[in-house]
């Protein structure tokens, strides 16, 4: 039926956390929040509490 079957191992597995300073993250942030603004603006009918 498949031409190729295979498992792929992802746990257990490590995540790093790392902590940025406010200097840092907060351009990242808002970076982050005006791209997320122009993409939700540009959806047509998008509404809170909906998705794509």
């Amino acid at each position: 039926m498949f031409e190729k079957a295979r498992t792929l191992s992802f746990f257990p597995s490590f995540v790093w956390v790392y902590d940025l300073k406010r200097a840092d993250y907060e351009p990242l942030n808002d970076g982050i929040a005006r791209r997320i603004d122009t993409m939700v603006a540009a959806a047509p009918g998008l509404t809170v509490g909906h998705s794509w």
